[in-house]
C-alpha cells in the first residue's frame, strides 16, 4: 500500500516538475523583439493593453532602447504608455531627455506627470515636493525649481556624465 502511494506521489511529482520546465523553457525561449517592433507595436496597434505591455517591455531594454523611448514619449496618446516610456527614460538617468520630462510635469493626466515628476527630481538628485496631485500652483513652483537646479547642472557636462554613471551604477 505504502509503496503504491509513493510511486503515485513519484509520478506526480515527476509530471509536475515536466510542467514547470516546459513553462520555463518555453518562456525563455521566446524571442526578444526588438525596439522597432515594439515602438510599431505601441504607436499601431488598436489594442491598448498591446501597447501598454510593449512600452513596459521597451522600458526594460534600457539604454540601447533610449532613442525608442524618446519617440513613445513624444508620439503616443496613451497616458500609460507615456507613464511607461518616461520610467524608463529616468531609469537610465538619460539627461537628453531632461527638457521632456520637465514638460511632462505639466501634462494634464497625473499618469504622465507622476513619473515625470519622480524621475526629473531622481535625475537632479534632490527632492523639490512635485506630486502629481498636488495643485497647480504648487506644481509650478516645483516645477521652476527643478528647472533652476537642471540649468545649474547642465552648465557642467561632465558632472553631469559622473552623476549619471554613478546613479545608474547603484540602481
Amino acid at each position: 500500500m505504502h509503496k503504491n502511494l509513493l510511486l503515485i506521489l513519484a509520478g506526480a511529482l515527476f509530471v509536475v516538475l515536466v510542467l514547470v520546465y516546459a513553462v520555463l523553457f518555453l518562456r525563455s525561449s521566446e524571442r526578444q523583439r526588438s525596439p522597432e517592433e515594439l515602438v510599431q507595436v505601441i504607436l499601431e496597434s488598436t489594442d491598448p493593453v498591446e501597447q501598454e505591455k510593449a512600452a513596459v517591455e521597451l522600458a526594460g531594454l534600457g539604454e540601447p532602447a533610449l532613442e525608442h523611448m524618446r519617440r513613445v514619449l513624444a508620439e503616443s496618446k496613451s497616458d500609460v504608455v507615456r507613464g511607461a516610456a518616461i520610467r524608463g527614460l529616468g531609469s537610465q538617468f538619460d539627461y537628453e531627455s531632461m527638457e521632456s520630462l520637465l514638460d511632462a510635469m505639466t501634462d494634464p493626466s497625473p499618469l504622465v506627470r507622476g513619473p515625470a515628476g519622480a524621475a526629473a527630481q531622481n535625475m537632479v538628485g534632490a527632492d523639490f515636493g512635485f506630486t502629481a496631485g498636488a495643485p497647480p500652483e504648487k506644481r509650478e513652483r516645483a516645477i521652476a525649481d527643478i528647472r533652476g537646479e537642471w540649468e545649474i547642472m547642465r552648465a557642467s557636462p561632465e558632472s553631469l556624465e559622473q552623476l549619471r554613471k554613478r546613479m545608474c551604477r547603484h540602481k
